[in-house]
């Protein structure tokens, strides 16, 4: 696990006014810091679980590095399953991509559809792990 210190990514303007917030929401900007995590999940594409490598996680979604499995586009849904460290609960999770980053490099993704328990150990993981 990485021990780089959590960061603030933003990727439109701060000077936005609360209905242009509203706005990047809806595009997909992100809300919250990211905490480095570099673990192994399946990435299902078309019902075929492709192993992939994390790099990062938030409340609302995760960046992934691509190992063998094919480019997915913008916008595509795609199902995980992975175990976040110091649990073993398994999640299976709905995510859609969210970026034009979806290269040989990796794929920014945001959950779906989360059950209240999943929302609830995703965000404690990072919170303990001083992100948000």
């Amino acid at each position: 696990m990485s021990t780089q210190t959590p960061r603030r990514v933003i990727h439109r303007s701060t000077r936005a006014s609360a209905a242009s917030a509203s706005a990047l929401k809806d595009l997909g900007a992100r809300e919250c810091r990211r905490v480095p995590v570099d673990i192994y999940i399946n990435k299902m594409i078309n019902g075929v679980p492709h192993l992939a490598r994390t790099r990062d996680l938030s409340r609302t979604g995760l960046f992934l590095h691509r190992l063998l499995e094919p480019t997915t586009p913008t916008r595509a849904r795609i199902s995980l399953e992975f175990v976040l460290p110091g649990t073993d609960e398994v999640i299976w999770a709905d995510a859609e991509v969210m970026h034009g980053r979806n290269t040989r490099r990796g794929v920014g993704l945001r959950f779906v559809d989360l059950t209240p328990a999943q929302e609830t150990l995703i965000r404690s993981f990072v919170e303990n792990s001083s992100a948000c």
